[in-house]
């Protein structure tokens, strides 16, 4: 699903406030969220809509943060992220 670009993806633990030097590059990034990990994990944060695309449907991910919606490639790698680091999936019962 997608395109074919290829994305690779860096996790970091950053110190608590926005880090000297961590600016996102013009036109590739739009902003620098600072997200706790544990906010995406909160009930009805997490959603997945199925949208048409090339004769199917295709799930897109949501996260609707407070004055913010990531969504697509985004939201599909930080579900893959919870996943992976806490063993929760975002949108399921605990």
């Amino acid at each position: 699903m997608g395109s074919d670009s290829l994305v690779h993806s860096y996790v970091a633990e950053l110190p608590a406030g926005r880090p000297a030097g961590l600016r996102p590059e013009p036109a590739e990034v739009e902003k620098i969220l600072h997200v706790p990990l544990s906010e995406l994990l909160v009930p009805g944060v997490y959603r997945q809509e199925l949208w048409p695309r090339d004769g199917s449907m295709r799930p897109i991910n949501f996260f609707e943060i407070p004055g913010d919606t990531i969504w697509g490639a985004t939201a599909a790698i930080l579900r893959q992220l919870l996943v992976i680091a806490t063993g929760a999936v975002p949108g399921s019962p605990r």
